[in-house]
């Protein structure tokens, strides 16, 4: 069923009910992440190989200026997938925060569900603790003890890169997560010390706007959605406008594509917003396919199941628990455990 369409948008706009984020299955996004795994590995060996044989190829290098070559390049893009993915997923796990029941009517409020300023500020400490430690560990690594691994004639060359340097000078802008917008053009993005890691940075960004906006969404729903889409335009008029000001092409090997627009956080957000758009789309709906699949299991026909959902009001057939927003003492739990990690991690990070 990988190449069935209809099945996976199906699959996609109305999952089954299961033990995933709001009792959905989401198990169609492994798929997902294998496919545009695989295109980003493709893109990638393509373009190294690429450069390496264009002395003895020349007619590489024009190969990849060619329309056709866009399917292998276009892989550069398939990062958007995950993007959308973090901000589907970062919309379900905060889509029922600070404003009651994650499936409650606009508005309703729960004692067990934190403020939602209270609930903003504990997802982003949260998500910095998990992440940081390993992060430093992994960066004090790469500056400090990569230039000595290794040794012979190409390894000096190696320990001479700019970018060790970089990481002892700026490391601390990385654990920011700020190495794609601070600093000149030149040394941000993938420019930056350990340049792959603009992806965290733009993730971590995003993911502090869903943080502000999302708990807000049972309160005001409208303003939530509308400041996603707002994001979404705005990405797409942003990469328009730079790229017509720098004179970009359509290839990502164009001059100045990497510098201008490929980790800029602003022309990258139009995804993630696609996909919390998404995940408070299924937040909504997500009562709905669980009433769906009871009754399925039950054998009623689509009349009766209108009828079951007519009367059996907002709470009838439930799972006890399946609808509980996570409470404030759990959250506070959940944060202490990432403090110890934190605090175990960091003497080794240094």
């Amino acid at each position: 069923s990988v190449w069935d369409a209809g099945a996976n948008l199906s699959r996609l706009f109305a999952p089954r009910s299961g033990s995933g984020a709001l009792g959905l299955r989401l198990g169609f996004l492994d798929g997902l992440r294998v496919l545009a795994t695989l295109h980003v590995v493709l893109g990638h060996v393509f373009l190294i190989s690429a450069l390496g044989a264009k002395n003895a190829v020349p007619a590489v290098a024009d190969y990849a200026a060619r329309f056709e070559a866009m399917a292998v390049l276009s892989a550069f893009c398939a990062v958007d997938v995950f993007f959308w993915m973090s901000g589907m997923l970062a919309a379900l796990a905060l889509g029922g925060e600070g404003g009651g029941a994650a499936r409650g009517p606009a508005g309703a409020t729960s004692a067990s569900s934190p403020p939602p300023c209270l609930a903003s500020a504990l997802a982003v400490t949260h998500r910095y603790l998990r992440l940081t430690p390993v992060y430093a560990a992994v960066l004090a690594a790469y500056a400090q003890l990569l230039p000595l691994a290794g040794s012979g004639p190409l390894w000096a060359g190696l320990q001479r890169s700019p970018d060790f340097a970089q990481c002892r000078d700026r490391w601390f802008v990385n654990l920011l997560y700020a190495q794609n917008v601070v600093g000149p053009p030149e040394r941000r993005g993938t420019a930056a010390c350990m340049g792959w890691t603009w992806y965290l940075a733009d993730d971590m960004q995003f993911f502090l706007l869903a943080a502000a906006a999302v708990p807000w969404y049972r309160r005001r729903p409208r303003v939530v959605a509308a400041v996603f889409a707002l994001a979404v335009l705005a990405s797409s008029a942003a990469t328009a406008a730079l790229s017509r000001l720098h004179a970009l092409d359509i290839s990502p090997l164009s001059p100045g594509y990497n510098r201008y627009v490929y980790a800029a956080p602003y022309c990258r957000v139009g995804a993630y917003a696609v996909g919390v758009l998404f995940g408070l789309y299924l937040t909504d709906h997500a009562e709905d396919y669980r009433r769906r699949d009871r009754a399925r299991a039950q054998g009623l026909s689509p009349d009766t199941r209108l009828e079951h959902r007519a009367g059996g009001g907002e709470g009838a057939g439930r799972e006890p628990g399946r609808d509980r927003v996570p409470s404030l003492d759990m959250r506070l739990t959940n944060l202490a455990g990432d403090g110890e990690r934190a605090a175990a991690a960091g003497p080794g990070s240094w």
